[in-house]
């Protein structure tokens, strides 16, 4: 079972905080915090990359989440957004926003990964591998990831030629040859499709 920072530093609200989206081709980068209770426990809650292998696994943590945490906010960047601002800049916005977003103002944040740039005075610390080592983090990830795959899942009936309903928009063949065929479409980021096509050698 992952660890409650809450009740291991006797505090009362802690808020984990994780993204979603960080490395893939298409699609917004999905942020969420979550501030669960200090006696929570669950075996269920744990790594999001584990878990979303099972959809009624995942959809039942998301439930579990949204139904017990004291406060709950998410927060997404449009891939528009990220090649106009840069992908930290685009990054450190989106987390904030979902800091503000929070309708209880935490005492701490724990916040997965090794670098974010905050616009607020409230304590915090990175945790690398933190969806893995703390519950508010892992619950803060299995939202973003629930709400980014049912969001891809949407885009994919707008283009599924690029077969963003099983990739969510991470690199995948499917991905690739989409890409080859028609394109870049408007959900696809720069930097990665830029880096791809580079590396394909081709020129546009």
């Amino acid at each position: 079972m992952l660890r409650n920072y809450a009740r291991e530093e006797n505090l009362k609200l802690v808020a984990g905080m994780d993204e979603v989206g960080w490395g893939a081709f298409a699609g917004p980068y999905v942020t969420a915090a979550v501030i669960l209770p200090p006696d929570f426990e669950s075996e269920l809650i744990i790594d999001s990359k584990l878990i979303c292998k099972s959809k009624p696994k995942m959809g039942k943590a998301y439930k579990l989440i949204m139904d017990n945490a004291l406060s709950v906010s998410c927060c997404a960047i449009s891939a528009k957004d990220i090649n106009k601002m840069g992908p930290q800049p685009a990054l450190d916005k989106v987390l904030n926003d979902t800091i503000a977003g929070l309708d209880t103002t935490p005492e701490f944040i724990l916040m997965d990964g090794n670098k974010y740039n905050p616009d607020h005075n409230i304590p915090y610390t990175l945790v690398a591998k933190g969806d893995n080592t703390f519950l508010s983090i892992a619950a803060a990830a299995i939202v973003a990831k629930y709400r980014r795959d049912e969001y891809m899942v949407k885009v994919h009936d707008k283009f599924p030629m690029y077969g963003f309903n099983s990739s969510k928009g991470y690199g995948s063949p499917k991905m690739y040859e989409g890409l080859k065929t028609y394109g870049r479409c408007q959900y696809h980021r720069d930097k990665y499709v830029d880096s791809w096509q580079k590396n394909q050698g081709i020129i546009v």
